[in-house]
């Protein structure tokens, strides 16, 4: 109960930062739907365990293509060096072209903590919870563009972002989508 609460606080929030951007990020004709977010965020918690290197990490790779197979999806894959030596990661980015000039984006992570992978942790909260949301909203996104080819107002980003948690409980690394992104000076990034 206390994390549908939470979540309900969530869905509460986007909608008022919808409702405070104006048409840039409406969904065209439609209504948010959350009880499709948390279905999303069920099956990916379902999974289990996604800590890099682990089998729930592919899973829940294959789930986010399977979910964006017929949209503009990138897969960003690079190696991050870590205190359990390199390990290959993968940042998902899926593109929902707008009219105009400019870029809304949406992140989260989908990853969990491999310090915690002896106790089950499936992070429903962190980066489960938010996975399905932003596949909910990446439906209606998809839904919009078909019906213009293109989003009324600006081009939104959806990112999936791999490595966020930490390796070990005092890792500190900013993240390889804040690096590469910082280091394009946000020209045209992800390309």
């Amino acid at each position: 109960m206390i994390a549908f609460r939470a979540w309900t606080r969530f869905a509460a929030g986007l909608a008022l930062l919808a409702s405070l951007a104006g048409p840039r990020i409406c969904f065209a004709q439609q209504h948010f739907n959350g009880g499709k977010a948390l279905q999303y965020a069920g099956q990916f918690v379902a999974i289990g365990p996604r800590w890099p290197t682990s089998p729930g990490h592919a899973k829940a790779e294959e789930f986010l293509r399977n979910q964006f197979k017929h949209d503009q999806l990138e897969e960003d894959t690079f190696t991050a060096d870590t205190p359990i030596g390199p390990v290959a990661m993968r940042n998902f980015i899926v593109r929902f072209p707008g009219k105009k000039n400019g870029v809304i984006v949406l992140a989260t992570h989908y990853e969990t903590n491999y310090w915690l992978r002896n106790i089950n942790f499936v992070g429903a909260n962190d980066g489960g919870s938010t996975t399905g949301l932003l596949i909910a909203i990446g439906d209606q996104l998809r839904a919009d563009v078909a019906r213009g080819k293109a989003l009324d107002g600006y081009s939104v980003w959806l990112v999936f972002d791999d490595g966020e948690e930490s390796i070990e409980s005092a890792w500190t690394a900013s993240g390889h989508a804040t690096e590469r992104w910082a280091a394009s000076r946000h020209s045209s990034w992800p390309t």
